[in-house]
């Protein structure tokens, strides 16, 4: 007997227009960006009209769902991080391009929850046929996917033998989150690693240092901005205060759930920020910011993004923590695993 295996792709570029429930039951762990809270902020803060696909499997092992999430990005377009030529480095990288799988400068995917490799393969090669088609109808100049993970086989394939190269790299972080909390991370590392960070915590406590979390409204903007403008102003980083601020801004009025900022300060003058999300059993660190005269030499950026976060989220019950790209020794020092990111982009000839 013969079943025949059908895939249907369906498009629409609002969010209202999706089935939630359906769609989020496609999401894997470390997908929140792919998933609905984080795409109706995307669509709020798009320049230019959002993708959304989804497909639709009948056939071998009965029905079987995919999704991805894609927004079109041009040279002017405020998410340096999500455009090509940025990523590349490449200043001729043809553009304008599509960017899929999620906005977000880390883990790029297409959510397949619960489907099998062969019918995972399949979904994801009808979603970038299907990519690609639309980025010809919006006049982009290639199509890519700039953070797929090192150990997403399936999707590396299909990309691969769809033409798509590997034109970039960068390494993305993640941590577990033991079932003893704090107490178990510092039984996980090296012994010297452990007297190091058991020294730091030491130092924060003894200079006072206390965070308090709180949801991101009006009233914490202007920090936020503050901090997060100096951390980009002593690193680097391609940034539009404007866009950053109205993304920010939109976070507080669409996920006044899941987003929360916590604050350190030191004797009563703030020092630090980290915005974060929480989507099921995972926090996700979005931005980090410093004020770096209150802090001095002090291990800040370590009490807020580990220490203290890994002690919050276990007592939310949360089992992992993930970072985005940047700072990897710093990372891979605290415990960090970390997971390669390679841009796959593939040029069009309309």
């Amino acid at each position: 007997m013969t079943v025949t295996v059908t895939v249907t792709v369906t498009q629409t570029s609002r969010v209202a227009d999706l089935d939630l429930p359906r769609w989020d039951a496609t999401v894997e762990p470390g997908g929140f960006y792919g998933a609905s809270p984080w795409l109706t902020v995307a669509e709020a803060t798009a320049d230019l009209a959002p993708v959304h696909l989804v497909a639709e499997e009948t056939g071998v092992h009965g029905p079987a769902t995919a999704t991805l999430a894609c927004y079109p990005v041009a040279t002017s377009s405020p998410f340096p991080l999500c455009r090509a030529d940025v990523v590349t480095g490449v200043p001729d990288e043809p553009m304008p391009s599509l960017f899929c799988g999620g906005r977000h400068p880390a883990h790029t995917r297409i959510n397949a929850a619960g489907a099998d490799p062969a019918t995972r393969a399949r979904l994801t090669d009808a979603l970038l046929a299907h990519a690609e088609r639309a980025a010809v109808e919006r006049g982009m100049r290639s199509v890519g996917m700039l953070y797929v993970d090192a150990d997403d086989a399936v999707t590396r394939q299909v990309l691969t033998g769809r033409g798509y190269r590997i034109r970039g790299h960068a390494t993305a972080a993640l941590l577990a989150v033991p079932d003893t909390g704090l107490a178990g991370y510092l039984d996980g590392l090296r012994s010297k690693t452990r007297i190091m960070v058991r020294r730091e915590i030491r130092r924060l406590a003894d200079a006072g240092m206390n965070v308090t979390v709180y949801p991101v409204t009006a009233e914490v903007q202007d920090d936020l901005a503050r901090f997060e403008t100096a951390l980009t102003d002593r690193y680097g980083g391609a940034f539009d205060p404007q866009a950053t601020r109205r993304l920010r801004e939109t976070i507080a009025e669409h996920l006044p759930g899941p987003a929360r900022v916590a604050f350190a300060d030191l004797s009563g003058q703030r020092c630090g920020s980290l915005l974060f999300f929480r989507w099921r059993d995972e926090l996700h660190a979005r931005t980090a910011g410093f004020d770096y005269p209150v802090k001095g030499d002090l291990p800040v950026y370590f009490g807020l993004l580990f220490y203290w976060l890994i002690d919050h989220a276990h007592s939310l019950g949360v089992r992992a923590i993930y970072y985005s790209t940047g700072a990897d020794r710093a990372k891979r020092s605290r415990g960090c695993r970390l997971v390669g990111q390679d841009a796959f982009i593939k040029p069009l000839s309309g």
